[in-house]
């Protein structure tokens, strides 16, 4: 009997313990959060499970891009994976402006971010936009919705899963320095996390004194007891279409194949993985608890659970991105996550966040890096210091059609792309069924000569009308000195069709700067004065006169293909050239047709001594100067002031019989 009343005073005693712990806790979070708007039960009631057209299998994806005044290729390249994912299953894409970061926001920046995705048909469903939200989910700028943060983290330290830490800077770094002499895993958790038991009373006395502190994630994960290098497992690529793959996988012991994860403290650090002391990369054991997921691009992902302390609010009360992530794709009901594989190592801290406020993962989707062929012939990661064609407004400014640009971007996100568009040569681009299973997990090749020849084909397709309607915006922003080619409409549609409705189409036209610039010789003010060219061209040497042309090289000057008198075959001696211009103007019909015209230039390169045809003069060199081919290219350089370019007589036919007999004219004097 002694011994039953012994363990029920130990019963009850440990119930009393555990009763004043949770008063506790709820006490130190009242005095953190006291007089909040919302509680955790209100905002799930605010924000309930959406009711989508395309019922359970609907996918609710997000862009979330940070306000630095930069916008990349790779916003657009994950905002182009959202959107097929959600509208393609009837669900919903939309735009979240995550400026969790203060010291990086740029004034403006969040317009850049609107228009820059907008020029290239990203649709969104709901989200932030420049006349303010849209949407039920709102508000979608994390800035503004401190209040919710505030919410879940209150209720974390109410649970014991998080705390106040009153660090300072200096204690910090010190802590740093013992684990580096240590040779131990850096950051704050465990025995280096001084403030994971303070209680109410202390706490208050602290803030009563003045100090600081931020929130910090009270992280259930032991640290690993050695720091092995851990490999990521990219596994087979699994898609999770239905349901959620990851709601049920428990927890797993030593697998060898485990992505890195360890995270250091860094509480301002909004930047993924690769930022500086924001990531340990080699502080996994592989004995250490671990945890799988299924990631929709990667397959089964094996990694080691968090066990750092991470900071979840900072000193400012504004969340980290780890925690402002988690509570707005909760609440806004995302079932799947596309971010750059750069965030795989912060993946163990997302998700013991989900799993601490009971909340379901959604699907990961880590996509691979956009890379490119370097100088020395091997694949290296895009650079915004080394490659303009990495920020999205190196494209506006050149003028890609956004049809081009979307076209080319499932080339390069779903393997089976290129075979469908060759079975399915006219059909729309949404009629591609996009899927996960066929991303690439080793790094997408970015080819700028792959996105120009795709520019090509989809441009063929496109009307004239549209295309001229396309160049006049463009040149209205960044091109104001050539609208003068938009006033006559009916004469500019005649020199884009130039050739496009042949029976073996001509594929001229790439983007709008090179268009302008292949079809300048058309217009007197830009043939005649071509400094404009240098003004605003980064590509102004590159596909000029070369684009489409049946024999042109890329890569030929602008120099080469645009002032006269620098280009005359060589096999045309100089005293040749008037002689052959005065007999074409002599002969110049405007009325003859294509035979005829071309009958007359052959008369006269035999009066001069050229071969007829080329292979006369390939098989008898000695016998002539050079071939009719060379005397036609003397005309088209006097016409144009280049050596490629489409047909001559279409062209002539084109400018009129005055424009054209003028040029060759001017050319003699």
């Amino acid at each position: 009997m002694a011994d039953m009343n012994d363990k029920m005073n130990e019963t009850n005693g440990s119930n009393d313990t555990m009763e004043n712990l949770a008063n506790d806790r709820k006490k130190l979070a009242e005095l953190i959060f006291p007089n909040l708007k919302y509680t955790p039960e209100e905002l799930e009631a605010k924000y309930p499970p959406r009711n989508l057209p395309g019922g359970e299998g609907a996918k609710v994806t997000r862009l979330g891009p940070s306000p630095t005044g930069f916008i990349h290729l790779g916003n657009l390249y994950g905002a182009f994976v959202d959107e097929r994912l959600a509208h393609q299953s009837g669900g919903a894409f939309f735009l979240r402006i995550e400026d969790t970061d203060d010291k990086r926001y740029v004034e403006g920046a969040v317009e850049t971010i609107i228009d820059s995705l907008g020029f290239f048909d990203i649709n969104f469903d709901e989200g932030a936009t420049k006349d303010g939200d849209v949407g039920s989910y709102g508000d979608y700028t994390q800035s503004h919705r401190g209040e919710i943060y505030a919410a879940f983290a209150k209720k974390l330290v109410e649970q014991g899963d998080a705390y106040p830490c009153f660090l300072t800077e200096d204690e910090i770094s010190e802590i740093r320095a013992k684990q580096e002499a240590a040779k131990g895993n850096p950051g704050i958790y465990g025995e280096f996390a001084p403030y994971r038991e303070v209680t109410a009373d202390e706490a208050e006395k602290l803030i009563a004194e003045g100090k600081t502190y931020v929130i910090r994630l009270k992280s259930s994960g032991e640290p690993p007891a050695a720091k092995p290098a851990v490999q990521g497992d990219s596994g087979s690529a699994k898609t999770a279409a239905q349901g959620n793959p990851n709601s049920a996988k428990p927890a797993v012991q030593g697998d060898p194949n485990s992505a890195k994860a360890a995270v250091q403290d860094n509480p301002d650090s909004v930047k993924p993985a690769t930022s500086e002391d924001s990531i340990d990369t080699e502080s996994a054991n592989n004995d250490s608890a671990r945890f799988t997921v299924i990631d929709a691009i990667r397959g089964e992902l094996s990694m080691p659970v968090n066990f750092q302390d991470t900071v979840i609010l900072k000193t400012t009360g504004i969340p980290t991105y780890h925690f402002a992530h988690v509570v707005d794709d909760h609440l806004m009901r995302t079932t799947h996550v596309v971010r750059g594989e750069e965030w795989l190592p912060s993946l163990p801290i997302h998700v013991e966040l989900f799993e601490k406020l009971g909340w379901e993962l959604p699907i990961y989707c880590h996509t691979a890096q956009l890379m490119k062929i370097g100088d020395d012939g091997n694949k290296r990661k895009l650079s915004k210091r080394h490659d303009p064609e990495l920020a999205l407004d190196y494209y506006r400014k050149q003028g890609y059609h956004p049809a081009a640009v979307r076209e080319y971007l499932l080339t390069i996100l779903n393997s089976n792309f290129e075979e469908w568009r060759a079975e399915n040569p006219t059909a729309d681009i949404d009629e591609f069924e996009f899927t996960t299973e066929k991303m690439s997990n080793s790094g997408a090749l970015f080819d700028l000569d792959k996105l120009n020849d795709v520019s090509k084909d989809v441009l063929l397709k496109i009307p004239a009308t549209e295309i001229i309607e396309f160049l006049e915006n463009w040149a209205k922003e960044f091109r104001p000195e050539v609208l003068g080619i938009f006033d006559d409409k009916d004469y500019l549609t005649k020199v884009i069709d130039l050739g496009r409705n042949d029976a073996k189409p001509r594929k001229d036209l790439i983007y709008a700067e090179q268009i302008v610039q292949f079809i300048s010789y058309f217009f007197d003010d830009l043939y005649e004065d071509q400094s404009w060219i240098a003004a605003g061209s980064d590509l102004s040497k590159d596909n000029v006169g070369a684009a489409g042309s049946d024999t042109a090289e890329v890569g030929t000057t602008a120099e080469n293909n645009l002032y006269p008198n620098e280009d005359f075959p060589a096999e045309v001696p100089t005293e040749d050239v008037p002689l052959i211009l005065e007999k074409y103007l002599a002969t110049y019909d405007h009325g003859d047709d294509q035979s005829q015209w071309f009958d007359k230039i052959r008369e006269i390169a035999t009066e001069l001594g050229y071969a007829a045809k080329p292979k006369d003069f390939k098989k008898e060199p000695d016998k002539y100067k050079g071939h009719v081919g060379h005397v036609s290219t003397v005309i088209r350089v006097a016409l144009m002031g280049r050596t490629q370019s489409p047909d001559v007589h279409t062209i002539q036919q084109i400018l009129g019989e005055e424009r054209t007999k003028e040029r060759i004219g001017n050319h003699l004097r």
